[in-house]
């Protein structure tokens, strides 16, 4: 408490919408949100990921308050005591469940810096000005700044989409390790699924291609590749980084990451498909080609069909 008090009394008449630090929510704010998505979502809330709740419960409030979702729920800002870095890729309660699962023994919850609720969420160009224009150095990004403001730094795995192979997470990483959080306030949550991979960071993913190159750039300007991909492979083994502490996570079986994905009744029209074409995990739909998606869609009605082209064209892209 009197650490953040001293932050806000540094931050003076400073607009607190310029200060990223101060945009985090509260561990209870995003335990409401899941409760509102278990109401709204009764039958699929399994298969619905951050990319879902970003589109039916945030981009609603912030075109409503015209504000990002942290700073309409708290008006003079929150403080950042924790760095969330995830996939909008995963399971939302799962993500929701492994933040639980760190925190399961501390008493008073800590404060949540989450990119989906601290930004303001709505088209590309909003996303953009919030980031910085292209000359824009990473360290006066929104995401760097908060994470620089923070006290620990968490790290969210999930069953369906490699952390590591998404270019804002190598950028926070490195970013953790020049900042010293790693290891000893760095915390590592969710299951181990790709522990064992092996990427890039030249080959990267990111949303937005200019993004990439602007922070491929910069990070190769300190570092040659090869050290980043020796050091984020160092990152993924997690228990031999001395000091790092690892939430205990059950690890995703296969066919409960397609069900979560699918959702039961998809799940359950389409098994014998999905057998067929070699679909054992989540990972594999980036590798079928239309042909076999036609098939998996063909044992659907209209609607829910084209509902599922859509979401595993979504998940590909």
């Amino acid at each position: 408490a009197a650490t953040a008090a001293a932050t806000i009394a540094s931050i003076g008449k400073q607009n607190i919408s310029d200060e990223p630090s101060m945009w985090a929510i509260s561990f209870q704010q995003l335990l409401d949100v899941k409760k509102q998505a278990l109401s709204m979502f009764t039958d699929d809330f399994g298969s619905k990921t951050m990319r879902d709740i970003n589109k039916e419960i945030i981009i609603p409030v912030c075109q409503k308050t015209k504000k990002a979702y942290a700073l309409s729920k708290n008006i003079d800002g929150l403080k950042t005591e924790v760095f969330v870095s995830h996939a909008w890729d995963e399971s939302f309660g799962a993500f929701v469940d492994s933040i639980q699962s760190a925190f399961y023994t501390r008493l008073i919850k800590p404060t949540l810096w989450i990119c989906a609720f601290a930004l303001l969420q709505g088209n590309h160009e909003e996303i953009q000005t919030q980031l910085g224009p292209g000359e824009t150095s990473l360290d006066q990004s929104p995401f760097v700044k908060a994470l620089k403001g923070a006290t620990l730094y968490l790290v969210v795995r999930n069953c369906n989409t490699d952390l590591c192979d998404r270019i804002w997470v190598v950028c926070e990483i490195m970013y953790a390790e020049k900042y010293s959080f790693i290891p000893n306030r760095t915390l590592i949550t969710g299951p181990d699924t790709f522990a064992d991979s092996n990427t890039s960071c030249i080959n990267a993913n990111c949303y937005d291609l200019n993004d990439k190159a602007r922070i491929t750039k910069e990070l190769l300007n300190e570092h040659s590749f090869k050290d980043i991909d020796r050091y984020i492979k160092k990152f993924r083994a997690f228990s031999t980084l001395e000091g790092v502490v690892v939430g205990v996570h059950l690890p995703c079986s296969k066919n409960n990451t397609l069900e979560g994905f699918l959702g039961k009744k998809w799940f359950s029209a389409m098994k014998t498909v999905l057998d067929e074409v070699g679909v054992e995990a989540l990972e594999d739909f980036k590798d079928i080609n239309k042909e076999e998606i036609d098939m998996l869609a063909a044992k659907l009605k209209g609607v829910q069909a084209r509902k599922f082209v859509k979401k595993i064209n979504e998940f590909i892209d």
